[in-house]
């Protein structure tokens, strides 16, 4: 497919989106379309996900998952995205999801019907057993902080921990998930997909399950004084 008569020039902006690589295959669909070498039709109501290399082979991109999902939300119900991608894209529901490794694997896909490789069944999630958390009835006293902890894990509600230091905010944190319940599969914000897409576009290909929230301590200098001096 020669191209070299043809003078095209893209630009997409913000600069951080621009330079992901994320949009590499679906400018290239459409660039492909524009030209007359696949049918514009034929590209409609998809979502396509990847970068390509200057030799034509599609990598993978972080975000697939959160991606995917936010096509499910516009009614968009087909997609392909890089073959290295297809365990977390397979993740989520709601979606067909095909993939490719070579950008003439999509021009054969859209010319000739030749057929793509489906990201296969939703993959078991290697579960991360929880960290032996502290428990909550070791404490003694700090009747009002216990309960606040406690409306807040069955509501699901946020909390924040004041006071000088010393006063317990974080033997109470560390509390916190063992008075957690586990997570399910889909459980909205709650559920392993909530998390995962939260995590996903600093997760590269990695896709990990927990039984429990995963809790990261605050650094000591990313306190209100420090934050705001």
């Amino acid at each position: 497919m020669d191209l070299h008569q043809h003078g095209v020039s893209v630009r997409v902006g913000p600069e951080e989106v621009a330079s992901s690589g994320t949009f590499d295959v679906p400018m290239a669909l459409a660039m492909l379309a524009v030209l007359g070498r696949i049918a514009t039709a034929s590209l409609e109501d998809m979502v396509f996900l990847g970068e390509l290399s200057l030799g034509g082979a599609i990598r993978p991109v972080r975000g697939v998952l959160p991606s995917l999902r936010g096509a499910i939300a516009h009614g968009i119900t087909r997609s392909i995205v890089p073959k290295a991608n297809a365990r977390e894209a397979a993740s989520v529901p709601g979606i067909r999801v095909l993939v490719a490794d070579q950008l003439v694997e999509l021009v054969r896909y859209f010319r000739e019907n030749v057929p793509l490789e489906s990201a296969g069944e939703p993959p078991p999630f290697p579960v991360v057993p929880p960290a032996a958390a502290p428990d909550l009835a070791d404490l003694r006293g700090m009747h009002a902080a216990r309960r606040a902890m406690e409306i807040a894990a069955a509501g699901g509600h946020h909390l924040l921990l004041m006071g000088p230091p010393g006063t317990g905010k974080t033997t109470l944190a560390r509390r916190m998930p063992g008075i957690l319940p586990p997570l399910s599969l889909q459980g909205g914000g709650r559920g392993h997909l909530g998390l995962l897409r939260c995590r996903a576009p600093h997760a590269g290909r990695r896709v990990r399950g927990h039984t429990s929230l995963p809790r990261a301590p605050p650094h000591r200098e990313r306190g209100w004084p420090r934050r705001w001096r």
